[in-house]
């Protein structure tokens, strides 16, 4: 929905995906993990920025889902600490 707002959108969903990276960071993620997320990020922002087509690259791309199971499948191999 915030797609729909030209400029404003592409960034307010930008803010909020970085927002959730940086929550992820509590956990430790390897820097590469890190990298990987913020690109996926990056790619939204480029992307979605495009007149028209846009949205629906954010409707196929979906950074934060990406994103989660990124972090799902490290907090899976990861050791347990307790």
């Amino acid at each position: 929905m915030l797609d729909l707002i030209p400029v404003f959108g592409n960034f307010a969903g930008a803010a909020v995906s970085l927002t959730l990276i940086a929550r992820t960071l509590q956990f430790a993620p390897p820097p590469s993990l890190v990298s990987k997320m913020l690109s996926n990020v990056l790619v939204d922002v480029v992307v979605g920025g495009i007149p028209l087509i846009g949205p629906l690259a954010d409707i196929w791309w979906k950074a934060n889902d990406r994103n989660a199971a990124l972090m799902r499948e490290f907090l899976g191999t990861r050791p347990s600490q307790y």
